[in-house]
């Protein structure tokens, strides 16, 4: 028989935070005083609804949702891949059937390429990540190089800001290619306003100086956010013009409106696997691959037979799926990992297949913001096959401004108040008679006393106000 080892008031609100040495741990606690007293209310026979206090979190944050400092909670996304995989051959080469596109994240291949050590200038620079997008693309007649954009009012400015808290951004404006590196490449990269400078000045080399034999397509790098271009009239960039924020997404349409017989997409993110996986049915070529790993441990994934390994009817439901259970703008839920609830997913995944569709009802409590948040999240997936998604305002979906007027998104965690205003102050005596006369406070509100009183916890003083149910 196994330990049960059940939760108790004591233990429920615990939260262990790692701090810099993994042997040094603080325990935060919520304030449970509060509740106790309400409890030694009901006890006395005082008139509490519980139902109603037991609806509020009793936490100044959801910790099934959230961290104590009010961050998402985040988990091991990666591990859906395995899962998606299994019994699935993923080879480390493949063969290239008839034509080939070859698909580029371009922040996978920036962090490849690093800082080289012969590159003084970003004109250096952008000569060799141009070596790398051809080496990359050697075996392939056309090349997309896809970028991100890095918007002030984003609902993943949580995740960029968690991945570079620890590094010191430093502003440097790429005016020509003569602009020197800067000593410190992660520095560079932490600030957005850089990555959006150095995604516009890659983009104008690529195409500027793009070989005749290869048809090289940029998107989502230039100052139009919209704007896309290509090297050769033999791919119309009219198709591709898309107001998408993430290149993932990215990806997705431009293999859509692809007509090679083969598509391969090089990225690393378990989000690009699954959006391929979903939008499967609207790519028109009968070989879509997805390349993960590094050099020396290559993989691919065939993108069909992962599709056709599910669960009959689960296509539809796989974005809202990975949205709920966590990803990078949702809640990881506490103890409920992604394999955890694949089984559940694999049974009742048509609960889930409208999420990402039409609209939701008003809603006010935690889970409720959780679940709008994936229904905003799944809404921007499941357009990614749109030039020009039609998307809520994200204030309205679980989301909300940092400060009036300001562009900066941070989650909704709650509507209600942590501890019902109500009951924030509960009257108590400290008596040290029978509670007879009306200097007893809770006689004077014409209350009974309670257990956690004065006159209840002193054995010698016998309380006259008490109920006597």
């Amino acid at each position: 028989m196994y330990k049960n080892n059940a939760l108790t008031f004591d233990s429920l609100y615990q939260v262990a935070k790692g701090g810099k040495e993994k042997e040094k741990k603080t325990i935060l606690r919520a304030d449970r005083s509060v509740l106790q007293h309400l409890i030694g209310a009901y006890g006395a026979g005082r008139e509490v609804d519980l139902h109603n206090v037991l609806s509020h979190e009793l936490m100044s944050v959801p910790i099934s949702l959230a961290e104590t400092n009010g961050k998402l909670r985040t988990g091991q996304k990666a591990a859906l891949a395995d899962v998606l995989t299994r019994r699935i051959e993923c080879p480390s080469a493949i063969d290239l059937q008839g034509s080939a596109c070859l698909l580029i994240d371009d922040m996978a291949l920036v962090a490849a390429v690093g800082k080289p050590a012969d590159a003084q200038t970003f004109g250096a620079y952008g000569d060799r990540f141009q070596d790398a997008v051809l080496v990359a693309g050697s075996r392939y007649q056309q090349i997309h190089v896809l970028f991100d954009r890095c918007e002030k009012s984003s609902i993943k400015a949580g995740t960029r800001e968690h991945r570079t808290r620890t590094i010191r951004p430093v502003r440097r404006v790429i005016e020509n290619k003569n602009v020197p590196l800067p000593n410190s490449w992660s520095n560079f990269l932490a600030l957005p306003e850089n990555k959006a400078n150095l995604a516009k000045f890659l983009s104008e080399h690529l195409i500027a100086n793009a070989p005749q034999e290869k048809v090289i397509v940029v998107a989502g790098g230039f100052s139009d956010r919209k704007e896309a271009q290509s090297s050769s009239q033999l791919v119309d960039p009219s198709l591709l013009c898309a107001d998408h924020e993430e290149a993932d997404t990215r990806l997705v349409l431009h293999a859509i409106v692809n007509s090679c017989d083969t598509v391969v997409v090089s990225a690393r993110d378990t989000d690009v696997l699954l959006f391929l996986v979903a939008h499967l049915p609207s790519m028109p070529s009968p070989n879509v691959w997805m390349m993960a790993g590094t050099a020396a441990r290559r993989k691919f994934f065939n993108i069909r037979a992962i599709s056709e390994n599910l669960s009959a009817g689960s296509l539809s439901a796989l974005l809202p799926f990975h949205a709920l259970t966590g990803c990078d703008t949702t809640s990881n839920i506490s103890n409920h990992s992604k394999l955890s609830e694949w089984k559940t997913f694999q049974d009742k995944h048509y609960l889930l297949a409208s999420l990402g569709e039409g609209e939701l009802s008003a809603n006010k409590d935690a889970l409720e913001l959780h679940i709008k948040r994936v229904h905003y999240q799944s809404l921007v997936w499941k357009q990614a096959s749109c030039q020009d998604p039609i998307l809520p305002n994200p204030d309205g979906m679980g989301w909300k401004r940092e400060s009036e007027g300001g562009s900066k998104l941070v989650p909704l965690l709650m509507t209600k108040e942590p501890i019902p205003n109500a009951f924030k102050k509960i009257i108590t005596c400290s008596c040290k008679n029978g509670c007879t006369t009306l200097r007893c406070g809770c006689n004077k509100a014409k209350l009974f006393c309670t257990g956690i009183c004065r006159c209840s916890v002193d054995e010698n003083i016998s309380c006259k106000n008490k109920c006597d149910k």
